[in-house]
């Protein structure tokens, strides 16, 4: 085919579509055979530039299908998808191209058709909306007012080019709402140029009612707590969350609330504000005096300002601002014929701006998390006074302000798909290793009052020892875990029933997950405790330190199981051995272990959801 320039035109023109101009500096691949074209071969190739086409040139039918091709990709390098070019004079035969040109004409013309959005739809998935409501419903007006890509105002004007990355953006931001996944489809509007763009929303049932109980109290409170909440994300369908949950033991005598409502400030969910409270009251028993209780009301409320950016590679950073206002309050009374005396009242406010930044990525087979957070207490609320204030809280010498970084970082990983690295996605992810590393330390202060002090021992800290047995101004917390999947490496097989609903007992194939989950653990926790002792009024003297105010470490091990079906009910059991033994050698002699060596506790928490 004699060819010795290229033309283009648009089909269907639209502002923001690049000058032609451009194209004609297009660089190409091709064989050189004399002065024919051919198909770049897989040696050989040399670019040949669009503006620079020698007089006489021949392009095969290859050739010309692969610079249509190459323009396409231009396009798409700009972020515009849904765009293809067709020759004018040129016909695709069974023989081959056949030239409709004039004898005289060696002017390959293009046009370039870029797609234009013509309609924007929502089509509903999931429980959230009933199939017959599913088109365009009113609970998706949102999605559709906040489209970046959109149909002209009228029939006249053009609508939005179909811009890849920035429908691939929005979609994300749709799909950080909990409970909903957004993915796109074009369709053709029955006219050359036009597209349909439908938003496939699907999402879950938007409100849930989940209960809890689990052995995580400490002896002091009681060892049993029942937990009930509520949680609706979309209570006034603009993406916004409210929740509130109470924890109670079985008596009442010590119980919490919170209640928290989040709201995008621009929608999709990247700037978000949440405003939060809690309440809370205890009543505890002292651990060596019997007629010597304790009880403590304590609430807070505070403001938090998150916002949420998508990284290179799929990383996400969530950086957050806020503050809380915080009021502990205590009073120590001793019982006496079953009628309690007050001793001692004490209580404090505390205003603790915060700032803090979590960089996470999940790739499937392996996921990575790890963020700081910086409070600090301002604004001189601190009740000093000395009968009581803070000496009445419970703690000698704690400090009125403090400043305080933590951190955390957490990974984890499936052992199958690290040693079959050629085949991730297909890889079963029965065998997971996981590491969780936490800590806290002081920029100022040194000792703070026991509210703000971190437990350590228990369930969620260091398995082996009881709730809370000790607790820290400083610490790092760090635990190893692994944790092997049963139902995850079961053949494949076709989905069977759960008494009359459908169920996935097995992977439908290999990669997916069943409906439920078997998980057997082995775990080993360690934890670095450290306090700063009350200042002596004689620094030279050597003095024994109570374990209250030593500097340790603590460790333990265990194994564990836990039992998921589907997302609507957990049981998980861990049974944990301390490895190293708590002294006090300031006690007599008969009282100074406090916890021994090779102390067993059992941990449960089950949990249910509708």
């Amino acid at each position: 085919m004699a060819v010795d320039r290229f033309e283009f035109s648009y089909g269907l023109e639209h502002p923001s579509l690049p000058p032609l101009d451009e194209l004609k500096t297009l660089g190409v691949q091709s064989t050189r055979d004399g002065n024919v074209f051919r198909a770049p071969a897989a040696s050989g190739a040399e670019n040949l530039a669009l503006n620079a086409i020698p007089e006489g040139s021949r392009f095969d039918g290859e050739m010309l299908r692969g610079i249509a091709q190459d323009v396409v990709r231009w396009y798409n390098r700009r972020g515009l998808f849904g765009v293809w070019v067709a020759y004018t004079d040129l016909e695709a035969s069974a023989t081959g191209l056949v030239d409709n040109r004039a004898a005289d004409n060696r002017a390959a013309h293009l046009v370039i058709w870029a797609s234009q959005i013509a309609e924007v739809r929502t089509l509903a998935r999931g429980k959230r909306i009933k199939p017959q409501f599913s088109i365009n419903n009113r609970k998706h007006r949102g999605i559709l007012s906040h489209s970046p890509l959109r149909p002209g105002e009228t029939a006249e004007q053009p609508g939005s080019l179909f811009n890849q990355e920035v429908l691939n953006d929005y979609l994300h931001g749709l799909s950080l709402h909990p409970g909903r996944r957004v993915e796109a489809s074009i369709a053709s509007a029955g006219q050359p140029g036009k597209v349909v763009l439908d938003y496939l929303v699907n999402e879950s049932k938007s409100w849930q009612i989940f209960s809890q109980v689990n052995n995580y109290g400490t002896e002091a409170t009681g060892r049993f707590r029942a937990r009930l909440g509520f949680q609706h994300n979309q209570l006034t369908n603009r993406d916004d969350i409210f929740n509130v949950d109470a924890i109670s033991t079985p008596d009442a005598k010590t119980y919490g609330s919170f209640v928290s409502y989040r709201i995008p400030v621009f929608r999709p969910a990247r700037l978000l504000v949440r405003v939060y409270g809690s309440y809370g009251d205890f009543l505890a028993n002292d651990a060596t005096l019997q007629n010597l209780r304790f009880a403590g009301k304590n609430w807070l409320g505070g403001i938090e300002l998150s916002n949420q950016l998508t990284l290179w590679k799929e990383w996400q950073l969530v950086s957050i601002l806020g503050a809380n206002y915080n009021h502990y309050g205590i009073q120590s009374l001793l019982s006496n014929n079953g009628k309690d005396s007050p001793l001692v009242t004490g209580f404090s406010n505390f205003l603790v701006p915060f700032i803090g930044a979590t960089l996470s990525r999940d790739a499937g087979w392996w996921a990575v998390s790890g963020g700081v957070k910086i409070d600090h207490t301002v604004g001189g609320l601190a009740n000093k006074d000395t009968t009581t204030g803070i000496p009445a809280l419970g703690r000698l010498g704690a400090d009125a302000d403090w400043t305080s970084l933590r951190w955390n970082l957490t990974g984890s990983l499936y052992l199958e798909s690290l040693f079959n690295r050629s085949a991730k996605s297909g890889t079963t992810q029965a065998h997971e290793l996981s590491l969780r590393a936490k800590g806290r330390m002081l920029l100022r202060g040194t000792r703070l009052i026991p509210h703000e002090q971190e437990p350590m021992g228990g369930a969620l800290s260091i398995r082996g020892y009881p709730e809370s047995v000790l607790s820290a101004d400083e610490f790092v917390a760090a635990t190893v875990e692994y944790a092997y999947h049963l139902p995850r490496a079961l053949k494949p097989g076709d989905p069977g029933n759960f008494w009359k609903w459908p169920f996935k007992w097995r992977p439908s194939k290999a990669g997916q997950n069943p409906d439920w989950d078997l998980v057997m653990r082995a775990f080993f926790d360690y934890g670095y405790r450290q306090v700063t002792p009350v200042k002596s009024d004689n620094p030279t003297a050597e003095t024994t330190l109570a374990l209250v105010d030593r500097t340790l470490t603590m460790a333990g091990a265990g194994v564990g199981f836990g039992l998921i079906v589907k997302q609507n009910f957990t049981l998980r059991c861990d049974y944990g051995m301390a490895l190293t033994e708590l002294l006090d050698t300031t006690r007599p002699k008969e009282q100074q272990l406090i916890m021994a060596k090779g102390n067993q506790q059992f941990y449960f928490v089950s949990s249910f959801s509708w």
